[in-house]
């Protein structure tokens, strides 16, 4: 099987510690992973080379300020290239651009919070609100999502988005959504 993550960035952080694990068994498996970045900065990408070692191909491509659809674009391109089984991407602008790209198809979203709470607070009320509707497009547009505890699995089925929960994503609990 081959599993494409996209995410924001490689920081060293919960999100990319948790991508590690998932990486660590897929490849266990014999699976073939590849992670693609938008990073705005070099020191985005600081847990980059710990994917490399365990055997995961790792794609950065330029994050547009202006233009999320040119980041859509490279990412397509890549997608041609790729004979893969599962997109599964991870937080709003991977879930963006995948939302984009894949149309739903072969797609996967981790929920890890409650958009409204999370980007009002980052950006704004009137800002962040906006940007919650499009996090909400886009995760419509997902085949299956993902959320991490009950409160954003509440949250999306309020917004009558269906979702499964697995605590924390764990890495044997995934297995049945790749297949």
């Amino acid at each position: 099987m081959i599993v494409i993550f996209v995410v924001p960035t490689l920081k060293n952080i919960g999100p990319t510690r948790q991508l590690m694990m998932l990486v660590s068994a897929l490849l266990k498996k014999k699976n073939e992973v590849h992670i693609v970045t938008f990073p705005r900065a070099l020191l985005d990408n600081e847990k980059k080379e710990d994917f490399i070692k365990v055997g995961a191909n790792v794609y950065e491509f330029q994050r547009y300020r202006r233009s999320i659809f040119l980041n859509a674009l490279q990412f397509r391109r890549l997608l041609r290239e790729i004979e893969f089984d599962v997109v599964h991407s991870h937080l709003f602008f991977a879930d963006l651009v995948s939302a984009l790209t894949t149309k739903g198809d072969r797609s996967i979203s981790t929920l890890r919070s409650v958009p409204t709470e999370e980007l009002t607070l980052k950006y704004g009320a009137i800002k962040g609100f906006l940007i919650s509707l499009v996090h909400l497009w886009s995760v419509k547009r997902m085949q299956s999502k993902i959320a991490c505890s009950d409160t954003v699995m509440q949250y999306y089925t309020s917004k009558r988005i269906e979702t499964n929960t697995i605590y924390n994503a764990m890495p044997t609990s995934l297995e049945k959504f790749y297949k």
